[in-house]
């Protein structure tokens, strides 16, 4: 009478039961290149949205900001929020400049809403 492996026997009647499942052990590293690359494809869909959401931040600043000399001596009249987003640097004339608040609120929200969307997507 032949003894089976107690360590290779529910291998073995797992794949006989099921031959997708037989295919999967075959392969070895089926789920797990399944799992890359729907991870490869949500990372892709960030990185889309950190650049659309720059790209629409350069936009959206030069229409609602076609002067920036009209900020040189109306600092403190601008808001709270936007002496927040913008900074009023010497090197660049006084001109607003985009804060490290703002850059990171834009590339947080861009790669959140590629995220967003990339999940949304994958269903």
């Amino acid at each position: 009478m032949a003894t089976e492996n107690p360590y290779t026997a529910p291998t073995a009647k797992i794949a006989d039961s099921n031959s997708g499942l037989k295919e999967t052990l075959k392969n070895g590293h089926h789920l797990q290149e399944d799992r890359t690359r729907r991870i490869a494809k949500i990372a892709g869909f960030m990185l889309i949205g950190f650049f659309v959401a720059w790209v629409l931040n350069i936009v959206l600043c030069i229409l609602f900001m076609p002067d920036p000399c009209h900020y040189h001596a109306r600092e403190e009249e601008a808001g709270i929020i936007f002496n927040l987003l913008f900074d009023f640097k010497a090197s660049e004339g006084f001109h607003p400049t985009h804060s490290l608040l703002h850059k990171i609120l834009t590339s947080a929200l861009g790669a959140l809403g590629g995220l967003i969307f990339g999940i949304k997507r994958r269903k």
